[in-house]
């Protein structure tokens, strides 16, 4: 690779009819100049190929992570409403056995007992309507977080940096 200091030192013979000294001298002065301009560019170029490649990794990485939380948020979700629902199986066939047992003791004291169960199988149910919009607004705040961090990526890659710089 040329370098500045590879022009600066490099030195013509003199022939009889050769080129003015002091012309080509300026003139490699000139071409160090710009060849050292160039380098510094390139190297600020690479610098940040390397810098948008890490940003890039850093985006899948937390693409990844936040993938991982998304599927485990989807399994407890899924399983808080199995379990709400198994509970909620269970608190009905209890309270119909209750309910077949109260009868015989007595119609009044039967239909209070009744009220509370089914009052208590209405607050699982919003327990399990609540657990549901809740997965519903973790997984839509987790793809819209998705979304934003591949558009910054996406704005990173394309901030000046060409492909041709890539490429060289």
């Amino acid at each position: 690779m040329l370098t500045r200091a590879d022009v600066e030192a490099k030195r013509f013979r003199e022939a009889f009819r050769g080129y003015h000294r002091e012309e080509v001298d300026e003139f490699l002065d000139l071409v160090a100049e710009e060849l050292e301009a160039l380098q510094a560019e390139n190297a600020a170029l690479r610098q940040q190929v390397e810098e948008l490649k890490e940003a890039a990794e850093r985006g899948r990485e937390a693409e990844r992570a936040l993938g991982k939380v998304l599927a485990a948020a989807e399994r407890a979700a899924a399983e808080v409403v199995a379990e709400a629902r198994g509970e909620a199986e269970r608190l009905l066939e209890r309270a119909r056995k209750e309910a077949e047992e109260i009868r015989a003791r007595g119609e009044t004291e039967a239909r209070d007992r009744l009220r509370e169960l089914e009052t208590r199988t209405k607050a699982l149910e919003e327990r399990v309507a609540s657990l549901r919009t809740l997965k519903e607004e973790l997984v839509s705040a987790l793809r819209e977080f998705l979304a934003r961090a591949l558009e910054r990526v996406d704005e990173l890659a394309q901030e000046g940096v060409g492909e041709e710089v890539v490429e060289s």
